[in-house]
């Protein structure tokens, strides 16, 4: 079989990246700062402390961003600090549960039509996904949490009655 030498140039070439010369060279001045903030994501976890959020939330969003892959995390924090519309409000700027995944919808399901790319509609599924299971798992603890200092307190008062009679 004789294969004709042009088909291996041809590949040969497709193979190879296209870029442009200075393509690093351009990138250089930022190389750092993101090594820092890769750095800092996979050292330290993600840390949330300048969104405006109830505690809860701010606690389950860096449960459910230290699930995630980096790149991943970038893009949802991205997503989710941009304002929900032109028209944002203070109310609508403030990350409760139902904001978050009015947010994530509408970026799923964009009210005037159109469809997120495959990567982003991943992404967002999966954050929405994780976010809703870790909202649940620490409301219940919360709830559990709850329910025991509440049962020591009435176990103490009990104590103390019993012992002042």
């Amino acid at each position: 079989m004789n294969i004709n030498n042009n088909y291996g140039q041809n590949v040969g070439i497709t193979n190879q990246p296209k870029t442009e010369a200075n393509f690093y060279e351009k990138g250089e001045p930022y190389k750092k700062v993101f090594e820092e903030i890769d750095s800092t994501l996979k050292d330290e976890g993600v840390n949330v402390d300048a969104m405006n959020m109830p505690a809860k939330e701010k606690e389950v969003l860096e449960k459910t961003l230290n699930q995630m892959e980096n790149q991943d995390i970038s893009m949802t924090l991205m997503l989710l600090n941009a304002p929900s519309s032109m028209d944002a409000t203070p109310q609508s700027e403030f990350l409760n549960y139902d904001e978050i995944m009015k947010r994530i919808d509408n970026i799923l399901n964009p009210p005037a039509g159109g469809e997120p790319s495959a990567e982003l509609e991943k992404t967002l599924t999966q954050f929405k996904e994780l976010f809703a299971k870790n909202f649940d798992e620490i409301s219940e603890q919360n709830e559990q949490n709850r329910s025991e200092k509440d049962r020591e307190a009435k176990l103490s008062k009990a104590v103390f009655l019993n012992e002042e009679n």
